[in-house]
């Protein structure tokens, strides 16, 4: 749906990997990192002066009104593949990108939830609205938070 008047435009945050300089699988980096993009998309002074940093480098924020434009935006291609991240999903996330890869997809978007997950219906309206692909990343849960 789209967002009500007076509540402020979604924020979309896009990770484009073949921009990307600078990467460590670590909790509190990509947390700081998140931050700095952040603040470098809200002020534009500090985004003028940090605008070649490596760090984030390939981290793109923008508004959108909802999160179905956003979705129709990056399905456009016909070799992108929506995958919905669900803790108990039949079909592991490594599976669904070895078969993305074999098939030519040419992006892949993940899809979750907060800490509570996303509802049965929220789930159902992805699937079918947009082809989502339900998948897990294993047995341990982690926190979106």
């Amino acid at each position: 749906g789209r967002r009500l008047p007076e509540a402020p435009p979604h924020t979309t945050l896009q990770i484009c990997g073949d921009e990307v300089r600078m990467m460590y699988a670590e909790e509190t980096w990509v947390g700081a990192t998140l931050q700095k993009s952040l603040k470098r998309f809200s002020d534009p002074v500090l985004g003028a002066l940090r605008a070649d940093s490596a760090r984030t480098a390939g981290w793109r924020l923008c508004r959108s009104e909802s999160m179905a434009e956003v979705l129709e935006d990056l399905l456009d291609e016909p070799e992108a593949r929506l995958l919905l991240l669900v803790e108990d999903a039949q079909r592991s996330a490594e599976e669904e990108l070895e078969a993305a890869r074999d098939e030519g997809c040419s992006r892949v978007i993940f899809v979750l939830g907060d800490h509570i997950g996303l509802s049965a219906s929220a789930q159902e309206l992805l699937q079918q609205r947009f082809g989502a692909r339900p998948v897990s990343l294993g047995a341990v849960s982690i926190l979106t938070s």
